[in-house]
């Protein structure tokens, strides 16, 4: 999981331009408005930066602005979970369970797994 920051979203959905934020906080620098602004924001920002951000944005729009307004969580796939979520499923409805039978599938052999590249790999779990 990955923290986003999502300044440059929150200005554009209020039509607020970085420029006006900076004028509503002027203890901090024009300079670091912008750049937390920017398309490719820095991944740390620190809780008095935060606040200052967020009550600049409580002056200039009037709303109640919270953290959750400025960041968000976002799942980060493993390269294995990609290659599940880009594969092709959907024929898998149309076939039965493998009935085993009396048989115990563990008892049959080695282990077979697939790597996210697709290669198989013989007696690793």
């Amino acid at each position: 999981m990955q923290a986003q920051w999502k300044l440059r979203d929150y200005l554009h959905a209020h039509g607020i331009t970085p420029y006006k934020l900076a004028k509503a906080i002027p203890d901090v620098r024009q300079a670091t408005i912008y750049r937390l602004a920017a398309e490719d924001a820095p991944q740390s920002v620190s809780f008095d930066i935060l606040s200052r951000v967020i009550t600049g944005l409580r002056t200039v729009t009037g709303q109640d602005v919270t953290v959750g307004d400025l960041i968000t969580l976002v799942e980060i796939p493993t390269s294995e979970d990609a290659a599940w979520m880009n594969a092709d499923l959907s024929g898998m409805a149309d076939l039965d369970p493998y009935d085993w039978g009396n048989v115990d599938p563990l008892s049959l052999g080695e282990a077979v797994s697939v790597s996210s590249d697709g290669q198989i790999i013989v007696g690793k779990l």
